[in-house]
C-alpha cells in the first residue's frame, strides 16, 4: 500500500486553484531560449556539492523511417563516442576522471517516443566541471561526430546488446507488436531496431536522422543541485546560443495515433525459454491532451487509477494466499498502451503460475473479481483506509521537504518537459490533497473504474504468453474471447471487507531493563540490556522522518540440518507471506495502515537478520512488529501451501531453462557436488514439513543474546529507551554463542566447465573467476574495488570497443572472509559464439597485463576519485552509517575514519601485487555455455 502514495506522487503532481490551473513550483526556473531550447535549474543542497545535467529529446524509435530502423538507439551509442569538443572517448575519459563514473553516473536511454541523456553526482567544487558538464550537453544536442570509423566500430557492440537482451520477453514483445498494434506505426518501433540495418546501414543515414530530430525546440536540459541559478541560466544562454533554431520547413513532430477496435484483438504466443504463462487484458482508453493536464479530474482520475491499483492487489494477494489458487499474483495498473503515449490502457495481468499453469484457469480468477468490483464497487472502508494512507504519507514528507534529493527533481521536471506533467510545490501539493481527498468517496472512484470499459466492449486486447512445451495446451483466440464474456455474464457475490481485531502480540511483553549506557567519543551510544541484547545507536539529522533498525546475530543457515540447507531460500520466502503475531500478511496490511515501520526478517548463509526503518512517531510499532518476528511468526498453512504451489510449478517450468542449467553448471563447477549444492526440486517440496521449517527460524531467533542492534537517525532518547525495554530486553536469551561454520568452500584447482546448449539466440555466457588464499582488510577490499574499476575501463576498451565483441563486461574483484579469507576476480558478459575464445583471451591478458606490468595510473586515479566522492555523499545517509555500524560488528574496525587517507595511500603498484597474487598463487575457472553449431 504504501507504494501508492509514490505512485500519485509521480503521476498526479499539480495543484489546482481553479478547475483548469496549476501553479508551478517557484523554486525551479523555466526558460527558453531564442532557438527553441527549454532549460530547467534549481538549486538543491541533496548531496551537497553535486550537480545532475540532464538533456531530453522528444525524439525515440518512432521518428525512424523503414531504413533507420533501430538508428534511434543507435545515435545515443554514438554520443559517448566523438563530440566536437570532446573528441573520440574524451567525454567518458574527462568524466571518470572527477569521479562520474561511465553506466553508474554517466548513462542514456533510448524509448519510443524518447531520448534522455544523463550526468549524475557531478562535483561542483572541481574546477571546470560545470562549464564541462554544459559543453558536453551542448555537444549532445548539436555537435556529435558521427565519423564513419566510429559508427562502424559500434555496430558489433549494439549487436551484442541485442544478443544480452533478446531474451524470451523481449521475442514475444517483437512478435506482439505488429498483432495489438496494428494499423498504427507502433505495429514495428521497437528500440533495438533491426539487426540487418543496423549492421548494414549507411552512415549518412544516421547523420540525416541526427540533423531532422535532433534540434532545440525538441530538446530541453534540466540542471539540478549544489548551483547557482543564475550562473548556471547566464552560461546556458551563452553556450546554447549557437545552436540554430530549426529550420521553418523542419518536420513536423506528429504523436501517432492508436486506432480503436471494435472487435478484441488477440495476441498467442509462446517461447520455449519463457518460464509461466502470462495474459494480460488491455481496456484501451483515449489519453488527455498534453494541454489539458492541469484539470481538476486528471488529478483526480490519476488518484482513482493509484487507489484501484492498490484495492484490486490487495483482493487478489488474498487469494493468491490461499491453496490451489488459481493465479499465482494478478494485478490491475493505469498507464501507457504498451508502448504508445498516445492511447491510455487499464491492465489486468495474471501470471497463471498455479499448480499446474491452467491458463484459463488463472484468467477467469482474474477477471471475476474485476467483474466483481465493476459489478458492486470497492468499499467505503478499503477506499478511507488508502485515503487515510496517503493522507499521513504526504504530510510525512513535508517533514524533509528541504531534504529531497536532486535525482527527484530531475526526473519531475524531465517528465514535465516531455509528457507536461505539472510539477507544483510540494507544500502546494499537500495543502490541496489535504483540502480535497476528505471530499471524495468511493461511489466517485468506482464511477470513474466503470467509465473506462465501453458499453459495447471495444478497445479490448489481450495478449497470452506462454512457455513452448508438451504439457501446456495453449488456448485459441476465440477461447479468449469467450472466456471473457463467459465471466462477464457471471452474477458475483460482492466483497467483504474483513479485518480483525485481534491484539497484535499473542502475550503482552514483560518488560526487562537497561543495564549499561555509555556514550563513546564518537558519538555512539552503546546500551546492553538485561537479556545480554547489545544496542548500538547513531543520531543523526540528515533526516528528521527517518529511522533505520537492524538486528544481526551469526549463525544463518550454515547451522541448519545439512538436509535442510537446500531449503533455505523457501524459509525466507515462507517468512515473507506468512505474517507475525496473530496477523496474516493481509491482516497487517489493513491494520497498520498510516502508520511508517516496516521489518524485514531473513537468514543469510551465516547470519540471521531482522531489519527495518519508521518515522519517529512510529518507532512503538517498529519495535512491537521486531518483538513478533523473534518470537511470533505468524502460522499460515493456507499461504504456505499455497506459496509450495506456485514454486513447485515455477521449479519444474524453470528446470530445463538455459539459465537454470547454467547457474547449476556454474555453483557445482565452483563448489563440487556436496548436500550444499543440491537445489530445491519440485518432486521433493511435497515432503517439507512446514512445522519443521517454522522450528528452524525459531531457532535461529531464539537466543536474543546473540543480537546486536544498530539504530540510526532522527532518534529520541527519551521515547526510545521504555520500547528497548519493553520489546528487545523482554526476549528470551540462552547465552549460546553461536558462531558460523564454513559450509560452502570453493575447490581448489583450476579448471574448466565447456557445455553446449540450445538457445534461441545463438550465444556464449561466459563466467570466469580467479581467487587465491589473501588477507581481510577493508584496505585490501578497497584495493580490490580498484582492481575491479580498472580491469571494467581495460575491458570496455579491449572486448567491446576494440573487438566488438561484447555490449557490456561485468568486471569485479572482491576481498572475502568468509568462508575462507580470499581475493577474487569475476569476469562474466555475454558474446557471439564466434567471438568467445578471442573474448576470453583478452580477459586473461587484462588481468594478466595488470598483474606484470600494472594498470594504467589513470584508471587507478578515475578509481580513487570515484570512491572518494561517493564516500563524500554518504556521510549525509543513514544507511551508509548502519553499513558502517553493521562492517565494525563483523570485522571490529571502523570504516569511516582515515577512509580518505587509506584510498589516498594506495598506489598502481599495490594494485599490481594484488594482482598478482590471484594469477600466480591462485586458480582460475572458466564456465561457458555455448550453443551448438552456432561458430
Amino acid at each position: 500500500m504504501k507504494n501508492v502514495l509514490s505512485l500519485v506522487l509521480l503521476f498526479c503532481s499539480i495543484f489546482i486553484i481553479q478547475a483548469q490551473d496549476f501553479v508551478q513550483d517557484k523554486a525551479v526556473r523555466v526558460g527558453k531560449l531564442d532557438n527553441g531550447l527549454t532549460y530547467y535549474i534549481r538549486h538543491n543542497q541533496e548531496p551537497k556539492e553535486r550537480a545532475f545535467f540532464y538533456i531530453a529529446q522528444k525524439v525515440g524509435a518512432i521518428q525512424e523511417d523503414a531504413d533507420q530502423r533501430g538508428l534511434a538507439h543507435f545515435l545515443e551509442h554514438m554520443a559517448f563516442n566523438g563530440t566536437k569538443n570532446f573528441p573520440g572517448t574524451g567525454l567518458r575519459s574527462y568524466l571518470e576522471k572527477i569521479g562520474v563514473k561511465f553506466g553508474a553516473d554517466l548513462n542514456a536511454y533510448t524509448a519510443v517516443d524518447e531520448t534522455v541523456y544523463n550526468i549524475d553526482n557531478v562535483p561542483t567544487t572541481v574546477n571546470g566541471a560545470i562549464d564541462s558538464c554544459l559543453l558536453i550537453l551542448h555537444d549532445w544536442s548539436h555537435d556529435l561526430t558521427l565519423s564513419d570509423k566510429d559508427i562502424e566500430e559500434e555496430r558489433g557492440v549494439i549487436h551484442e546488446e541485442w544478443r544480452a537482451r533478446n531474451n524470451a520477453s523481449q521475442r514475444m514483445n517483437e512478435a506482439m507488436m505488429p498483432v495489438i498494434m496494428a494499423g498504427s506505426k507502433y505495429e514495428d518501433a521497437m528500440p533495438i531496431g533491426n539487426m540487418d540495418i543496423v549492421m548494414h546501414f549507411e552512415p549518412q543515414t544516421l547523420r540525416n536522422y541526427y540533423t531532422k530530430w535532433y534540434r532545440p525546440d525538441l530538446q530541453g536540459i534540466v540542471i539540478v543541485g549544489d548551483i547557482d541559478v543564475d550562473e548556471i541560466e547566464e552560461k546556458i544562454k551563452t553556450i546554447f546560443a549557437d545552436i540554430p533554431a530549426p529550420r521553418k520547413d523542419a518536420a513536423e513532430r506528429i504523436y501517432y495515433p492508436v486506432p480503436d477496435n471494435k472487435e478484441p484483438i488477440v495476441f498467442i504466443g509462446s517461447d520455449q525459454e519463457l518460464l509461466s504463462p502470462t495474459v494480460t487484458f488491455y481496456f484501451k482508453y483515449d489519453a488527455p491532451a498534453r494541454d489539458k493536464k492541469n484539470s481538476r479530474q486528471y488529478l483526480i482520475n490519476n488518484l482513482y487509477n493509484n487507489f484501484i491499483y492498490g484495492m484490486y492487489h490487495d483482493h487478489t494477494r488474498d487469494i493468491a494466499q490461499k491453496p490451489n489458487a488459481p493465479f499465482g499474483f494478478a494485478f490491475v495498473r493505469f498507464g501507457d498502451f504498451f508502448i504508445a503515449k498516445t492511447k491510455k490502457a487499464l491492465a489486468l495481468t495474471v501470471s497463471c503460475l498455479s499448480a499446474n499453469g491452467d491458463i484459463e484457469k488463472g484468467t477467469v480468477g482474474a477477471l471475476r473479481e474485476l467483474f466483481r468490483v465493476r459489478q458492486h464497487g470497492f468499499t467505503q472502508t478499503e477506499f478511507d483506509r488508502y485515503r487515510h494512507d496517503m493522507l499521513v504519507g504526504l504530510n510525512n514528507l513535508l517533514k524533509d521537504k528541504d531534504k529531497r534529493q536532486s535525482s527527484r527533481f530531475v526526473d519531475e521536471y524531465v517528465r514535465n518537459f516531455l509528457d507536461n506533467e505539472p510539477i507544483p510545490s510540494l507544500e502546494d501539493e499537500v495543502a490541496f490533497w489535504n483540502e480535497t481527498l476528505p471530499k471524495l468517496n468511493v461511489d466517485g472512484l468506482n464511477d470513474y473504474l466503470n467509465s473506462i470499459f465501453a458499453a459495447d466492449d471495444r478497445n479490448i486486447v489481450i495478449a497470452v504468453t506462454a512457455p513452448q512445451n508438451d504439457t501446456l495446451k495453449l488456448p485459441s483466440q476465440q477461447d479468449m474471447i469467450d472466456l471473457y464474456h463467459k465471466v462477464k455474464a457471471e452474477k458475483l457475490e460482492p466483497y467483504i471487507d474483513q479485518v480483525s481485531n485481534l491484539p497484535f502480540l499473542p502475550a503482552e511483553p514483560k518488560a526487562g531493563k537497561i543495564v549499561s549506557e555509555t556514550t563513546d567519543k564518537d558519538g555512539y551510544v552503546n546500551i546492553v540490556l538485561s537479556n545480554g541484547v547489545k544496542v548500538i545507536i547513531k543520531k543523526t539529522d540528515f533526516k528528521n522522518d527517518e529511522i533505520l533498525v537492524q538486528a544481526m546475530a551469526y549463525g544463518g543457515l550454515s547451522l541448519l540440518p545439512v538436509e535442510m540447507y537446500k531449503y533455505g531460500s523457501l524459509l525466507n520466502m515462507m517468512v515473507g507471506v506468512s505474517g507475525w503475531g496473530n496477523y496474516n500478511f493481509s491482516d497487517m496490511e489493513k491494520k497498520f495502515i498510516g502508520i511508517n515501520a516496516d521489518i524485514n526478517a531473513g537468514i543469510s548463509e551465516n547470519y540471521q537478520s531482522i531489519a527495518g526503518s519508521c518515522s519517529p512517531k512510529d518507532i512503538k510499532t517498529l519495535f512491537e512488529k521486531m518483538h513478533a518476528a523473534f518470537l511470533y511468526p505468524h502460522k499460515d498453512e493456507n499461504a504456505f501451501t499455497a506459496l509450495v504451489d506456485r514454486l513447485k510449478r515455477s521449479l519444474k517450468d524453470g528446470k530445463d531453462k538455459p539459465s537454470t542449467i547454467y547457474a547449476d553448471s556454474l555453483s557445482r563447477t565452483l563448489y563440487g557436488d556436496t548436500p550444499y549444492t543440491e537445489k530445491m526440486d519440485a518432486e521433493n517440496l511435497d515432503k517439507v514439513d512446514y512445522d519443521q521449517l517454522l522450528k528452524l527460524y525459531k531457532e535461529r531467533f531464539a537466543d536474543a543474546s546473540n543480537f546486536t542492534i544498530s539504530i540510526v537517525g532522527n532518534v529520541d532518547m527519551d521515547s526510545l529507551r521504555p520500547h528497548l525495554e519493553k520489546y528487545i530486553a523482554s526476549l528470551p536469551s540462552t547465552n549460546k554463542k553461536e558462531v558460523a561454520k564454513p559450509v560452502l568452500k570453493i575447490i581448489p584447482g583450476s579448471r574448466s566447465c565447456i557445455f553446449e546448449q540450445e538457445e534461441e539466440t545463438p550465444k556464449s555466457t561466459i563466467t570466469v573467476l580467479y581467487h587465491a588464499d589473501h588477507t581481510f582488510d577493508f584496505r585490501n577490499q578497497l584495493m580490490a574495488s580498484m582492481l575491479g574499476q580498472a580491469l571494467t575501463i581495460l575491458y570496455t576498451k579491449t572486448i567491446r570497443e576494440e573487438a566488438g565483441a561484447a555490449y557490456s563486461v561485468g568486471a569485479s574483484s572482491s576481498a572475502e572472509y568468509y568462508p575462507e579469507e580470499k581475493a577474487m576476480v569475476k569476469v562474466r558478459f555475454t558474446t557471439n559464439p564466434k567471438s568467445q575464445e578471442l573474448a576470453v583471451s583478452l580477459v586473461d591478458k587484462g588481468l594478466q597485463d595488470i598483474a606484470s606490468e600494472g594498470p594504467e595510473k589513470a584508471d587507478i586515479d578515475k578509481a580513487k576519485e570515484y570512491l572518494l566522492k561517493v564516500y563524500q555523499s554518504n556521510l549525509t545517509l543513514n544507511r551508509y552509517w548502519q553499513y558502517v555500524m553493521s562492517y565494525q560488528w563483523n570485522h571490529g574496525v571502523d570504516i569511516s575514519k582515515d577512509y580518505a587517507a587509506i584510498v589516498n595511500d594506495i598506489t598502481a603498484k599495490d594494485i599490481q601485487q594484488f594482482a598478482r597474487n590471484i594469477m600466480e598463487n591462485g586458480d582460475r575457472i572458466a564456465v561457458i555455455m555455448t550453443t551448438p553449431g552456432a561458430k
